[in-house]
């Protein structure tokens, strides 16, 4: 039986949101985007709305970056990285983290987040998995299936690991969570 330790992103392991701070950083290295800033609301008010889905919405959202190159792409999510990885992580979570992958547990990063998004994050923490929301940045930003949130974390988790497993420890901030905290010998809820 695998034995594994969950740990959500945004207001867990990282302080702030992911996406959110991404697209201010964006926005501050290049200010011809901000523009966009309008679409974005727009499609917020809409899913509110339920007009439209969670994809919609994060597609839209994420919908500046189809008018930056895909190597700048890259860079400003190193500069981004390079920044935020030293400054706003939880420090004390990320301790557990390290504990439990000392100790043998397969470290699994689960969130709503893009994985294009979290990957040097999961790099830098020496996470094991990292599932979040799928999600082509090039040629178009396109969601691949569903938002990774909620009881589609376990889904997610249960389709990768295809095997029995042991959730030793699971750390959230978010009600969304409780599937995965609810199945954890141990939960730690922030």
């Amino acid at each position: 039986m695998r034995k594994i330790a969950f740990f959500d992103f945004d207001g867990t392991l990282y302080k702030k949101d992911s996406t959110i701070t991404f697209c201010l950083y964006c926005y501050k290295k290049k200010p011809f985007l901000m523009w966009f800033l309008c679409i974005q609301t727009l499609y917020l008010c809409l899913h509110k709305l339920k007009l439209v889905s969670i994809e919609v919405f994060k597609e839209k959202f994420f919908g500046f970056l189809n008018y930056i190159a895909e190597d700048t792409i890259n860079k400003l999510l190193e500069g981004f990285w390079d920044k935020e990885i030293n400054k706003s992580m939880n420090n004390d979570i990320v301790g557990h983290l390290q504990r439990l992958k000392k100790n043998g547990a397969e470290i699994f990063i689960i969130s709503a987040s893009p994985e294009f998004l979290l990957e040097k994050p999961k790099e830098k923490l020496g996470a094991h998995i990292l599932l979040g929301t799928k999600m082509n940045v090039k040629p178009k930003v396109k969601i691949k299936g569903k938002n990774c949130r909620g009881i589609e974390k376990k889904v997610r988790l249960e389709e990768y690991i295809n095997t029995a497993y042991c959730i030793i420890e699971g750390y959230s901030d978010n009600y969304d969570d409780d599937h995965l905290l609810s199945i954890s010998e141990r939960s730690v809820k922030l």
